[in-house]
């Protein structure tokens, strides 16, 4: 029996710089996949990376917030202000 996939496709039609569209083909080329392949691991390491990035954001304020608040913080203050120097540098 044929597994289904668990997508369904659309088609997309968009006009890119050449030169991006270059950069994909060399980046599809060098992992052996093709374009199609390359655009949707592109968007989706992409998408991800920025959903990462805003969580990341939103735990620097909540350490910020409760460092404010609380003077009786459960771990090291010094840790929490590493903690936020790590996720500045990430952002």
């Amino acid at each position: 029996m044929k597994k289904k996939n668990n997508y369904e496709s659309i088609r997309v039609n968009v006009n890119l710089p050449k030169k991006l569209v270059d950069r994909v083909k060399e980046f599809a080329d060098n992992l052996g996949v093709n374009y199609t392949t390359a655009y949707i691991m592109i968007l989706n390491q992409n998408l991800d990376q920025s959903l990462y990035r805003q969580r990341l954001y939103l735990i620097k304020q909540f350490i910020s917030e409760r460092l404010i608040l609380e003077n009786n913080f459960s771990i090291n203050k010094e840790d929490c202000f590493k903690i936020i120097k790590m996720i500045d540098e990430m952002l």
